[in-house]
């Protein structure tokens, strides 16, 4: 339509406004199911009083979700894996940061290096200007020089002045990276952990780690939180800086931020500060709530409890699964292990191939004084009816030295043996039975005759299948 206004006599036209001259009025904007589902919650409230319908009914019918997907959804199965390393990573990371910034390295001139294990160094100047004095003083006796005194007066005045106002940027840092340790440690979330208040704590035995209360003149105070007996060490560190840091705050907060009045900051903490040291040294920031998740998991994956795991969280078992388990892909192939080996009929047998029954019954026709299956002999399973063979290049290369085995037993016992009619030795019966499997592989089919050949190559190259290969060494040995 012009911009005029005025509209051709075309189906479905409308007048265009002057002002909608490059737009499109009826545009689609896709909206996230989130947002879909906060706009459902403030209007449908209202509307479902209104008609008389309970607001949970009217979302669903109108298919509104707080979160797209469920606990196994495609996102959760896309991050099921929690990079441990990168965790680790992270966590020494923290380590070096709270070593370097020590009392003295606080009040002590800037900047401060910190020196990270992965070889990277960062420089700590805790407010002051990052332009080195010896770049401007670069300049000479030029127009910079006073830009150069200038930059010396306030250098001077920082370093005279040694109050925590001045030195607030280095002390949040520090503080910064003993709260992440500390959520990392006890499991609390970051709010939690930002309200507790300093004291004189005691630490009690408990399981691999302690149980920290609070002391209260003539009785003892409730379970504050629980850490690892290693953490205890590294606390009582904390504690120490946070006391000579904070000389006359005894009664405030554990962890106090402070702003550059020197201050104790109330507002939200973002942790975008020790961020931007992380992105310099290339290290992977973690924040409070992954690091909380990391935990849970890890609890939940040593202890196999989830009752337990969810106590130690103050969580109820529903939330603990709904909300904070993430899918493990290598317990998974454990429990899936482990059912397949007591469910599975083909099972591990002490000979070459599986069985499909735990019951050990003797083939039909078993010659006389051939070795009786018992589920502990090797060469006991080649006269199982339940055995199987593998048709692999691996199982017929077992049968091979598994035969070469059986024939040292029958050359040592033959020339022990003086009398002159005997029956056939049990050995020398599973050499038989081996090698009438290996000609039936042989004359199957063409690759199988190709796997005897390689099979039967190896052995003369003394290259033995590792399941057997210690047995022939003590075998020759004694023979």
């Amino acid at each position: 339509a012009p911009s005029s206004g005025t509209c051709h006599k075309t189906p479905g036209c409308r007048p265009r406004l002057p002002h909608q001259k490059n737009s499109t009025p009826f545009a689609t904007v896709p909206i996230k199911a989130a947002s879909r589902y906060r706009v459902g919650v403030t209007a449908g409230k209202p509307l479902a009083k209104a008609i008389g319908a309970k607001p949970t009914t009217l979302f669903r019918s109108a298919g509104l979700e707080r979160k797209s997907g469920g606990r196994y959804s495609y996102k959760s199965a896309r991050s099921e894996k929690q990079n441990l390393e990168s965790t680790f990573s992270f966590g020494e990371a923290l380590l070096d940061i709270t070593k370097a910034l020590s009392v003295e390295a606080i009040r002590g001139p800037a900047p401060i290096l910190i020196k990270f294990r992965n070889g990277k160094t960062y420089h700590e100047w805790s407010g002051l200007p990052k332009k080195p004095l010896t770049e401007i003083a670069a300049y000479g006796k030029s127009s910079r020089s006073v830009e150069y005194d200038i930059a010396v007066a306030q250098r001077q005045r920082w370093e005279a002045d040694r109050s925590n106002k001045n030195r607030s940027p280095a002390i949040n840092i520090r503080i910064e990276a003993e709260l992440l340790i500390f959520i990392a440690q006890t499991g609390m979330n970051q709010a939690q952990a930002w309200d507790l208040k300093i004291g004189e704590f005691r630490f009690e035995s408990y399981q691999d780690g302690y149980v920290v209360r609070r002391y209260k003149a003539r009785r003892l105070g409730d379970v504050e939180f629980s850490v690892y007996s290693e953490y205890r060490t590294h606390f009582e560190q904390y504690l120490s800086w946070r006391n000579e840091i904070f000389p006359s705050n005894s009664e405030e907060l554990l962890f106090p931020f402070i702003n550059r009045r020197g201050e104790v900051r109330r507002n939200k903490l973002v942790f975008t500060r020790i961020m931007d040291r992380f992105i310099a040294i290339g290290v992977k920031f973690i924040g409070p709530q992954l690091l909380r998740q990391t935990r849970i998991n890890w609890l939940l994956r040593q202890s196999r409890n989830p009752a337990l795991t969810a106590e130690m969280h103050s969580h109820t078992v529903e939330t603990l699964l709904d909300d904070y388990q993430k899918p493990s892909h290598q317990i998974a192939i454990i429990e899936i292990s482990r059912f397949w080996q007591n469910n599975d009929p083909a099972l591990r047998p002490p000979g070459p191939g599986f069985c499909v029954e735990k019951t050990p019954v003797s083939l039909p026709g078993t010659p006389v004084g051939a070795p009786q299956p018992d589920c502990h002999g090797a060469d006991g399973c080649l006269f199982c009816i339940n055995q199987r063979d593998l048709d692999t290049f691996d199982h017929v290369w077992s049968l091979a030295s598994l035969r070469y085995l059986k024939s040292l037993e029958v050359a040592r016992d033959h020339a022990k043996t003086v009398t002159v009619v005997r029956p056939k030795h049990p050995a020398l019966l599973a050499v038989e039975r081996i090698t009438h499997k290996i000609d039936w592989f042989a004359a199957s089919s063409e690759l199988r005759s190709s796997w005897v050949e390689e099979a039967l190559e190896r052995m003369k190259e003394e290259k033995h299948h590792k399941r057997w290969a210690g047995w022939i060494i003590l075998a020759e040995l004694i023979t």
